[in-house]
């Protein structure tokens, strides 16, 4: 805000040496020089340094951040009793709750695991593609 002002004021300052160093007949440009250059260094002290404006916008005050992290487990039932169409429904809620997620929070891990008599932990091409069946094995209270 003051670089132009502070450049003229330099201008007058070295005006005003080469007329003070020169015949005493331009009294009455010295004057004015001098005149001009008090008011130029009232304006530059006027400006502060650092504006409440710079204040309010470049602050670099660190501030902790929470960081938020989710984790979501697709459970897929890959027994007989299970049809495609049953299957291919829970695949697309688990596309859609993982793109919420990955929205919502800032690290999301995905667990996949494929049952039927045992559960397994899969990785995802193995989740959504394998054609692994077994049947269902339920246990008898007596």
């Amino acid at each position: 805000m003051t670089a132009g002002k502070r450049r003229e004021l330099h201008a007058l300052e070295t005006e005003l040496e080469t007329i003070s160093h020169s015949e005493p007949a331009q009294l009455l440009e010295e004057e004015r020089l001098r005149r001009e250059i008090a008011e130029l260094r009232a304006k530059i002290e006027r400006v502060p340094f650092i504006d409440t404006f710079d204040l309010r916008y470049k602050n670099y005050e660190k501030r902790p951040e929470p960081s938020s992290q989710a984790v979501m487990f697709c459970l897929m039932d890959v027994s007989g009793s299970m049809d495609q169409a049953t299957k291919d429904m829970a695949k697309r809620f688990y596309i859609l709750l993982y793109l919420f997620l990955s929205r919502t929070y800032k690290n999301v891990e995905v667990v996949y695991i494929r049952h039927h008599t045992q559960a397994k932990e899969v990785d995802e091409h193995e989740f959504f593609y394998s054609q692994e069946t077994g049947g269902d094995d339920c246990l008898q209270r007596a």
